[in-house]
């Protein structure tokens, strides 16, 4: 099928983890339009995700704190490119008013399966027939102009000078160049998809202890308090790097990592696109809602309750008061999921 599309736009302002998940859409589009021009837009906090992706020209920064005013402006400015296409793929109020305030000659747009992941959340209905990874979703409105995906995974681009900032984080905190690095991603956006902070030092203590690992802490600023108290914990002087990186930076001490055990969070889709290995503990959340690691090898931790999922994204509070989708994984099960992607 014929792609005379040469101005094609982007739209998914958030988050760390969907923003990533769009690099094949983005990769696949580059393929078959070499010579388009290919924009995208973000929120500001979350533009270094894709401003050093080779594929894409244009990166329009959207600062949420612009509200309604700095979103008019956006609008005009995509609308004076005139672009031939459109593609939202965060399908909110924000989005919707780009996505048709820009006057595209096609407008093309994901379909979020609202009404299966309601009846799952609040009525443990599973009407769904597959499980369908959120990549995938975002390619279903493009099969109308023959798109398919690639299968070739997720993508990220640190530059060598951020290569160079994570190398010199592990420069300072002593970290030899042969060090089996493995990283603990103990944070979550909400406190739902957490695992016990407990859980991880005892997980970072044997691994110290069985594998002389040096232990790699991710998070952000916010997270500092949390993961110093944690790297205490553990034997073998443990590097955080919460807040002292930027995303993409943080991404470059991924890649040097082995390994990355980890919540229900951004920073998995980051390892994932780095080509690491990931532990994931999922809680309240189940594969069903799509955002399972994708297309790396990965060992998932969860717990088959009657009561998940209770939340879409990790957010409210265990009505079971009990928190057990969480507090039932035990550091042995980590551990051991660990020691089977190491051999």
């Amino acid at each position: 099928m014929a792609f005379n599309y040469q101005r094609i736009l982007l739209i998914r302002f958030s988050s760390i983890g969907d923003i990533i998940l769009t690099s094949p859409v983005i990769r696949v589009l580059r393929e078959r339009a070499p010579e388009a021009r290919i924009d995208m837009v973000v929120k500001r906090e979350y533009a270094e995700l894709v401003q050093t992706n080779p594929r894409l020209n244009k990166i329009y920064a959207f600062d949420k704190r612009t509200k309604l005013p700095g979103l008019l402006n956006l609008v005009r400015q995509v609308r004076a490119v005139r672009y031939d296409l459109i593609l939202d793929l965060q399908r909110n109020l924000r989005s919707s008013l780009v996505y048709w305030g820009g006057r595209a000659v096609r407008r093309l747009r994901y379909r979020r399966p609202m009404l299966k992941r309601a009846l799952l959340v609040h009525l443990g209905i599973n009407l769904y027939k597959e499980i369908v990874p959120v990549p995938d979703l975002y390619f279903r409105p493009l099969k109308k102009l023959g798109f398919m995906n690639d299968g070739k995974g997720l993508e990220l681009w640190p530059t060598t000078q951020q290569q160079e900032k994570a190398a010199a984080l592990l420069r300072e905190n002593q970290v030899r160049e042969d060090a089996l690095l493995i990283g603990l991603s103990p944070m979550a956006a909400h406190t739902m998809k957490m695992w016990e902070p407990e859980g991880f030092i005892t997980l970072g203590a044997a691994l110290v202890g069985r594998y002389g690992a040096r232990i790699v802490i991710f998070g952000g600023k916010e997270d500092r308090a949390l993961g110093e108290e944690i790297a205490r914990a553990i034997p073998g002087h443990p590097v955080v790097a919460c807040g002292k990186l930027s995303l993409m930076e943080s991404a470059a001490l991924l890649g040097r990592c082995r390994l990355l055990v980890t919540n229900d969070t951004g920073v998995m889709h980051m390892a994932v696109a780095m080509k690491r290995k990931v532990v994931a503990i999922f809680g309240p959340t189940t594969e069903e809602l799509g955002f399972y690691p994708y297309s790396t090898e990965h060992a998932v931790l969860s717990k088959d309750l009657p009561c998940r999922p209770c939340t879409s994204i990790g957010t409210n509070t265990c009505k079971m008061g009990t928190h057990a989708c969480m507090r039932s994984i035990s550091p042995e099960e980590v551990l051991a999921a660990v020691e089977r992607l190491l051999k």
